[in-house]
């Protein structure tokens, strides 16, 4: 019976991700039928804008109609990461200086929502919204906030400096780290309350730590 539930977490998961991430739709509206006059005027610059809030604002209204409770948690969460990725895609294909921050957005985002899927795939007794991640420490979101303030900064001040490729350089750890609770299958808990794990606490480790894990 539990099973089941946490199947269907998995399942709405799943939808919501990909319901976020569909706002990529509306530049692909804009790139394919761009040469009809009304494509052009509703869907570019500030018109294309209000677009992609009108489509946010519209998903947000489904999810609050078709999920309840403990799966509209689930639903709302998976639906912030497709969109976060979603809109890192955005970011990186437009003709933006800003391009490897959206790849930053996409390897982070999908850090998380993976973190969830994985979770729900191969130990799904132990799932639940702590799962995402998404409020692992406040270490954790401090670090975080504070590359974005100083890659802002620095693209601002800096624009053409060659450190502001960091967080495309970060994205290759993110994007290895759900590699870990496949390995450990149902053994692993994929939250920051779980088991305790060795951690190398004299130096720098050689390959990327779970975040999951403890010292």
């Amino acid at each position: 019976m539990a099973g089941s539930k946490l199947v269907l977490e998995g399942r709405v998961s799943v939808n919501a991700f990909i319901l976020g991430l569909s706002v990529v739709v509306i530049p692909l509206i804009r790139t394919w039928f761009g040469h009809f006059d009304w494509v052009f005027d509703y869907l570019t610059e500030t018109l294309g804008k209000i677009a992609i809030c009108i489509h946010i604002a519209v998903i947000n209204g489904l999810l609050l109609i078709i999920y309840r409770g403990p799966l509209y948690k689930v639903a709302v969460r998976a639906c912030f990461l497709g969109l976060t990725f979603g809109c890192g895609l955005i970011i990186s294909f437009s003709e933006t200086t800003w391009r490897h921050f959206g790849w930053y957005m996409c390897s982070l985002s999908f850090f998380h929502y993976s973190e969830y899927l994985v979770t729900a795939v191969i130990n799904p007794r132990s799932l639940s919204l702590d799962s995402f991640l998404l409020n692992h420490s406040v270490e954790y979101t401090l670090a975080a906030v504070s590359s974005w303030i100083e890659f802002t900064v620095e693209k601002l001040t800096v624009p053409d400096a060659p450190w502001s490729y960091e967080p495309g350089l970060q994205s290759s750890s993110h994007d290895t780290l759900p590699l870990g609770p496949m390995k450990c299958t149902q053994s692993f808990h994929s939250t920051a309350k779980g088991p305790t794990f060795p951690v190398n606490t004299d130096g720098t480790p050689w390959h990327p730590q779970h975040p999951s894990a403890s010292s």
